[in-house]
């Protein structure tokens, strides 16, 4: 046992979480659960700890330990006297004296931003405090241009101008080549799509639940959290260091299926890519948590049909045909086809198929 906790506060410690009624109700959510254990280890480790401070904190968590403190507390103690830089370079500020302590009390609360609009749209979001929690994991493995893309992200949504963002043409050679053709898209998907199909609605969806196209920023960014992939904001920084891919390159949009609270509860990448011919088609990604192919087919067939364009996916053959995207506008991407992240470049989809309900 690390000499911050005695045997006898850890054994305090359990008997405490057993008898508080909220703290269980709370646990019984596999991300608070984990995120208690990262935490408390963290906690553990952290130099900026010492037995006093943590006896206190760890009493006022028990009575509400939320993920959205638990993460915030998770970044301190990792980030140690960082954190108000790394706060800063996101337009937030905070008391510097008893800020975990602050923190197990209120939470995100105690934050306060410097841009009204910046933080008034943050604190709608759902686990806004992950925000915080991906911009130190980039910062300190030094990926300068995803922490510039987060800003772009975080400004652009705050300020309206995301779709007009994401799908600006600069930087971006695989836009460049889609408008040349399609120019329509400029507009976004959203203003090339509205609704699915009732049919499609009813195969896809339970009772109380949603099927949307989306580009909604937040939804981008959450999207691995709640479906449990490695593009998750607390992934692997080796990994989810792609994230911004599907956040700020207008070629990406998301097939989501949603409960009632709006929590994504499967979802499917669609791109915008090119043929051998370099014409615009769609691409359809494999789909999450079920990690299959064909998941949201019938939902991207929708889709298609709206933009008039060909629609493509991934087939178990060898003797498939090919699909392919240009340089895109984000630093590293992250294919579902081949499951790894790889840093800016052309790619090649092999082994996809144009989808057999369309007329070729």
């Amino acid at each position: 046992m690390p000499d911050i906790i005695s045997e006898d506060d850890f054994e305090k410690l359990c008997k405490s979480l057993q008898a508080s009624g909220t703290c269980k109700r709370l646990m019984k959510d596999g991300k608070v659960f984990y995120q208690w254990l990262d935490t408390f280890e963290q906690a553990l480790d952290s130099k900026v700890m010492n037995k006093a401070m943590l006896t206190q904190i760890l009493d006022k968590l028990i009575q509400s330990p939320t993920y959205e403190k638990l993460g915030l507390l998770k970044v301190i103690f990792k980030t140690g006297d960082r954190f108000n830089e790394i706060l800063g370079s996101m337009g937030f500020t905070c008391q510097k004296e008893g800020l975990p302590l602050l923190i197990a009390e209120k939470g995100a609360a105690v934050l306060q931003g410097e841009n009204k609009e910046v933080a008034q749209w943050l604190f709608k979001q759902r686990h806004c405090h992950l925000l915080t929690f991906y911009m130190a994991s980039m910062i300190e493995k030094g990926y300068v241009e995803v922490t510039e893309l987060i800003h772009e992200f975080v400004q652009s949504s705050a300020d309206k101008t995301f779709i007009e963002t994401r799908q600006s043409p600069v930087n971006n050679p695989h836009l460049q080549a889609v408008y040349r053709k399609f120019p329509q898209f400029q507009a976004g998907w959203g203003a090339n799509f509205s609704n699915f199909s009732e049919e499609t609605r009813n195969k896809l969806l339970s009772r109380g639940e949603t099927l949307e196209l989306t580009e909604d920023p937040w939804d981008l960014f959450i999207s691995g959290l709640e479906v449990k992939t490695c593009q998750s904001p607390e992934g692997a920084p080796c990994l989810n260091r792609a994230l911004m891919s599907y956040v700020m390159d207008g070629r990406n949009a998301m097939i989501v299926r949603k409960n009632q609270k709006g929590t994504i509860l499967s979802r499917s990448v669609i791109r915008m890519v090119l043929d051998q011919d370099d014409c615009p088609v769609l691409f359809l990604e494999m789909g999450y948590p079920d990690r299959s192919y064909l998941l949201f087919i019938d939902a991207a067939r929708d889709i298609a049909n709206a933009m008039e364009l060909p629609l493509y996916h991934c087939v178990d053959s060898r003797k498939g045909e090919k699909v392919k995207l240009l340089e895109g506008r984000a630093p590293y991407d992250m294919f579902d086809a081949i499951e790894e992240s790889v840093g800016r470049n052309k790619f090649t989809f092999t082994y996809v198929q144009r989808d057999v309900s369309q007329p070729s």
